[in-house]
């Protein structure tokens, strides 16, 4: 299972049980996660909302 954009930000908790995290900013691909963790998808929507 892959998520991206609006789900991971929106549910960083099921983003966890996904095997990757995507993440876009205006359409724009900026980053994934492998094996995310809800630490790990939290921490990279503080640096992106940075």
């Amino acid at each position: 299972m892959i998520l991206i954009g609006f789900a991971a930000l929106a549910f960083p908790v099921a983003a966890s049980y996904a095997d990757r995290v995507s993440f876009l900013v205006d359409g724009s691909f900026v980053e994934e996660l492998v094996a995310p963790t809800t630490e790990g998808v939290l921490g990279q929507m503080k640096k992106l909302n940075a």
